[in-house]
């Protein structure tokens, strides 16, 4: 018999260069790892539908509807969300919205509107009191994500009453503004993985690496294998990091595409 893991999701590989590092002091850089490699914020963003929209999980538009996610059960929060689309930064404050945390919770969207129709490319929590007493890393919110959404759950977002839409503020100066600026690349949903039928019968075994590329906004921009144990796994580990979600890595608040390593690892058992 046959099984298989991914023992890698994202590693980071490209984007953030040694020469981008460099024109850093070392305060800075030292700042932007301690809130890269920091516990995750306990609030983030759950799904962005967008409003009034024949299809709610399109990510171009003007309206769309934060709901927020919690772990640690019902609460509220306030702060402001961070909002990159078709290449511009903006912000949406928001005073005690409650945070959603179980199927039984009350929906309470944050609507925000764009001066313009855009493309969403990423959406998080910049700030709230927490954070800012304890640096934590931001866990974004990209457009795959509300993709996958089962549909019966992202209806019942999308059909929550909605408060009057916050426009979104423009932010002129993304890298000085920034406050949560940095967060590493990973894999937020793992793909369907299938082990050929021709490695389990006759125990082909071993790691594939895929080479991932991204847009700036996380969808794949193309795959490539890297390397490989056996050509026969090879079918069979594309099609898993195919159907993954990935999260591109964020520097100085704004999303960054690049290459990424997806490494699976077909095991004997």
């Amino acid at each position: 018999m046959m099984k298989h893991r991914i023992i890698a999701a994202l590693l980071f590989s490209t984007t953030l260069s040694s020469t981008a590092l460099a024109q850093q002091n070392t305060g800075t850089i030292s700042a932007a790892l301690h809130r890269m490699y920091a516990p995750r914020c306990g609030v983030a963003v759950q799904v962005i539908p967008s409003t009034g929209a024949s299809d709610p999980r399109g990510s171009t538009g003007r309206e769309f509807e934060a709901i927020l996610l919690a772990d640690a059960g019902p609460s509220t929060a306030s702060g402001s969300l961070w909002i990159n689309a078709s290449g511009k930064a903006y912000r949406v404050p928001f005073v005690d919205r409650a945070v959603f945390s179980g199927p039984n919770e009350i929906v309470d969207p944050i609507v925000f509107r764009l001066p313009q129709s855009a493309a969403l490319e990423n959406v998080f929590i910049e700030s709230t009191p927490e954070s800012e007493k304890n640096p934590c890393t931001v866990a974004p919110w990209v457009p795959n994500l509300t993709r996958v959404l089962p549909v019966a759950l992202l209806a019942r977002f999308a059909g929550a009453p909605l408060p009057a839409a916050t426009s979104a503020v423009p932010v002129a100066d993304p890298a000085h503004a920034c406050h949560t600026p940095d967060a590493a690349s990973r894999t937020l949903q793992i793909g369907n993985l299938n082990t050929p039928a021709i490695a389990a019968n006759t125990g082909v075994t071993g790691e594939v690496e895929v080479s991932v590329a991204l847009k700036s906004d996380s969808t794949i921009a193309g795959l490539a294998i890297r390397k490989t144990a056996n050509p026969i796994l090879n079918e069979s580990a594309l099609a898993a990091a195919e159907d993954s979600v990935f999260q591109s890595s964020i520097h100085n608040c704004r999303p960054l595409g690049g290459t990424y390593l997806f490494v699976v690892e077909f095991q004997s058992q």
